[in-house]
């Protein structure tokens, strides 16, 4: 089992460490789903996955997000939340997800996040080959999400 360091790792080229990114998102990773109002499709909304990363608000954690950023060819952004005093490296959609999926899978984690990382991955797999179950509509009103989505929304 290959043991990851919380010590921050820059190899040559000033690259972070593969086993680094993955230490750090099994402290301060999310793998999450939107339901996305959409008129355009027929069942009148859209799932889009994302990934994201926090850290506190100060210099050192601004260079760890654009770094990060930087290891991940550039997708997703850097936001700064000045109410939370804090910094979200966010990653959207499909094409960019299986990015960080793929990471995931080669840098595998060892924590709780793992089993996030594994629904959210299932997840992923079902939306790709149009076989999740869509929502149905709830006592209360609004959608009830299939189990999987429950279950990933509640980790």
């Amino acid at each position: 089992m290959k043991n990851y360091s919380t010590k921050l790792e820059i190899e040559k080229g000033n690259k972070l460490n593969p086993w680094y990114i993955t230490g750090y998102s099994d402290g301060d990773s999310a793998f999450w789903f939107n339901i996305v109002p959409n008129n355009k499709l027929k069942i009148g909304f859209e799932i889009k996955p994302g990934f994201s990363l926090i850290a506190a608000k100060n210099p050192a954690n601004y260079r760890l997000m654009l770094l990060i950023h930087a290891f991940f060819d550039s997708i997703g952004s850097i936001i700064t939340n000045d109410k939370q005093n804090m910094y979200e490296y966010k990653v959207q959609g499909f094409k960019n997800c299986f990015k960080i999926k793929n990471h995931f899978l080669s840098y595998p984690l060892l924590t709780h996040r793992l089993v996030n990382f594994k629904l959210w991955c299932k997840m992923l797999n079902l939306i790709e080959n149009k076989a999740l179950p869509l929502p149905q509509p709830s006592l209360e009103g609004g959608l009830r999400l299939p189990p999987l989505c429950g279950a990933l929304r509640h980790l």
